[in-house]
């Protein structure tokens, strides 16, 4: 009976893959990142506080977002990877990205009053 216990936990463990995945590696700079998030919480909020009509493309959205990646010096396709990177396997370190863009967000909100 534990001969084929011991069997089937051998080969239960023997089908696990223990290579380790392949991570890649983020390829922004942490301050492209905050710039870029910034500058796309500004891009919504000007959009959801205007209230534009449903005519606002998704295309549209999608091609401002793009153009300031490109401002920035990346595109949106290296944004998002960079994006699921941090969600994915940095989650500190996005946070820490955030809290920055959270005090640019305030020093602008200052700047204006």
């Amino acid at each position: 009976m534990y001969r084929y216990l011991f069997f089937s936990l051998f080969f239960f463990s023997s089908c696990f893959n223990t290579q380790e995945e392949n991570i890649p590696e983020p390829s922004l700079d942490t301050e492209v990142l905050r710039k870029i998030l910034v500058e796309r919480h500004l891009l919504v909020a000007q959009i959801t506080s205007f209230q534009y009509p449903d005519s606002l493309s998704n295309n549209l959205v999608d091609s401002l977002f793009h153009s300031i990646c490109l401002q920035n010096g990346s595109t949106n396709e290296e944004f998002e990877q960079n994006w699921d990177y941090y969600n994915s396997y940095d989650l500190d370190q996005l946070i820490k990205v955030y809290d920055k863009v959270i005090e640019d967000l305030k020093i602008l909100e200052l700047k204006e009053e």
